[in-house]
């Protein structure tokens, strides 16, 4: 009889047991039906898609200090997101805040020269970000380059297992031109860009239409800007 009750005791729990599981998993508490199985999954590794850096290369370059002293012929790169350089040092890597810099320069992989200064000092019709611009074209108007980072948060839910689990590193390229030591926002809208130039006196309707060029590419701009240049 002793045996009995507890083979009997055994059965019953060992039912209860089978009949609801309890398993916490994340913030919930999942009770599964009778036969029912839990399954574990494995997350997905979260990374970043894109890249802080304005270019990932490493590029042999030069910085001009605050102090008008020099680090010259040293590969570089630029931290976009925390205004910083990274230069290697005889196999060190160095970091250096950009607030300490005026300009630098670099040759990139297509073996072009790129020179940029900082922004903070150029007068603009909206406030612009710490950091630097790229001088594209040299001159007045002078084509510049302001590079906007913008990082868009993983939306994953983890109850759900719905959603991104990676962050998305997106630059935006903005030009302007440098008119009398000041910016002005180029549109992307080919009407709108020939009106604004047209407000300021510079005539390229023509010119755009004539070589079929798009205002929202960097070798059709350069190409307007070279244009107004040499216009007497």
């Amino acid at each position: 009889m002793k045996y009995f009750f507890v083979t009997a005791m055994f059965l019953v729990g060992g039912t209860v047991s089978y009949g609801q599981v309890r398993q916490r998993a994340g913030k919930l508490f999942v009770n599964t039906a009778p036969g029912g199985i839990i399954e574990v999954k494995d997350m997905p590794v979260a990374e970043d898609l894109g890249t802080i850096y304005l270019e990932d290369d490493w590029s042999v370059g030069s910085i001009r200090l605050k102090n008008e002293r020099d680090i010259e012929n040293y590969p570089i790169r630029y931290d976009l997101e925390n205004n910083r350089f990274e230069f290697n040092y005889h196999g060190q890597v160095r970091v250096l805040p950009g607030s300490t810099v005026t300009r630098f320069e670099y040759v990139d992989k297509n073996d072009q020269h790129r020179f940029y200064e900082r922004s903070d000092h150029l007068l603009s019709e909206e406030p612009l970000t710490n950091g630097f611009m790229e001088v594209v074209v040299a001159g007045d108007p002078g084509l510049y380059l302001k590079i906007h980072l913008n990082i868009l948060k993983p939306s994953y839910v983890t109850a759900l297992d719905v959603g991104e689990r990676s962050s998305k590193i997106v630059k935006k390229e903005i030009f302007y031109f440098l008119i009398k030591d000041e910016l002005i926002k180029l549109p992307s809208n080919r009407k709108k860009f020939t009106v604004l130039l047209h407000s300021l006196g510079l005539e390229v309707n023509d010119y755009i239409k004539t070589h079929r060029l798009d205002v929202k590419d960097r070798v059709d701009l350069i190409k307007i800007a070279n244009f107004l240049n040499a216009d007497p």
